[in-house]
């Protein structure tokens, strides 16, 4: 036989008044849990909204100072890629006042030049100096040839070399990139100063010169002290030839003559290195 279903509790109520004094002082005390529990949350997010607004602050200030300091180095660095630009335009503006100085005294070196060679000729054909002074000034021609030529092209180097600067002087300008730094250009090799080359001899040189009537007259050049110029009157003798002797007793009158001239030659070359030396230098 099947028991039959429990019956229901019976739920009485009728509450004391005891019971109800607990009832309320437990829904008040619960809350009181949820207004501390949400006031506990509230102050946690208080606190939580205020460091995440402190941290945004620090974050704003480090990226403003980052950016001061990026716009205060871009700034400088303009700065100096203008004072590399003037240093650079004022390099170019002394180049080309040197360039044009030097020019001037090459040309007139070259005018000093052309008439000692002219001063050289006329005393080759008023004295008849030997052909050791044709020979060297044969010499210093073609030096001054070969000078020249590389003063030309040492001038063409150069003003290809500015041009080719202030081409990329142009495009960092428009790129807004710092110049290059000139590089340093190797010292020309010192060229070794012309002597001149004589035959100086101290014995007399006779010259003889015959003449129609048969007789003949003997030059004779003597090195010795004294500054004097002596001629002796013609001498005659029992044969038919007549002497006439040019005795001259100036130390080397005419090696004297020819060293003054070639010295100032040399001067001239000198001066025509030293010109192509700064031209390199450039």
């Amino acid at each position: 036989m099947v028991p039959p279903p429990p019956k229901p509790p019976v739920i009485c109520h009728d509450l004391t008044e005891k019971s109800r004094v607990a009832e309320r002082n437990r829904i008040a005390e619960r809350n009181r849990a949820e207004r501390n529990r949400l006031a506990e949350i509230e102050r946690a997010e208080r606190n939580r909204l205020a460091e995440i607004e402190r941290a945004e602050k620090i974050r704003l200030a480090e990226i403003e100072r980052a950016e001061r300091n990026r716009l205060a180095e871009i700034e400088r660095a303009e700065q100096d890629r203008l004072a590399e630009m003037n240093r650079l335009v004022e390099e170019n503006r002394l180049a080309r006042q040197k360039h044009s100085e030097m020019k001037e005294d090459l040309q007139r070196l070259t005018i000093q030049v052309n008439s000692l060679k002219q001063a050289q000729t006329k005393i080759l054909e008023t004295h008849g100096i030997g052909h050791n002074s044709a020979r060297y000034i044969q010499e210093l021609e073609d030096n001054y040839a070969r000078l020249r030529q590389k003063y030309n092209q040492a001038v063409a180097t150069l003003q290809h070399e500015a041009i080719k600067h202030n081409q990329h002087l142009q495009q960092c300008q428009q790129q807004n990139k710092p110049p290059p730094q000139p590089q340093p250009q190797p010292t020309p090799q010192s060229t070794p100063q012309l002597k001149p080359r004589f035959n100086k001899t101290s014995t007399p040189t006779p010259i003889r010169r015959g003449n129609s009537q048969g007789s003949s007259s003997t030059v004779s050049i003597t090195s010795s002290s004294g500054s004097s110029l002596n001629k002796t009157p013609p001498t005659s003798s029992s044969s038919s030839l007549e002497e006439d002797t040019l005795e001259i007793t100036d130390v080397r009158f005419f090696e004297r003559v020819e060293d003054t001239t070639m010295l100032d030659m040399n001067n001239l070359m000198n001066k025509m290195r030293s010109t192509l030396k700064s031209v390199k230098e450039l």
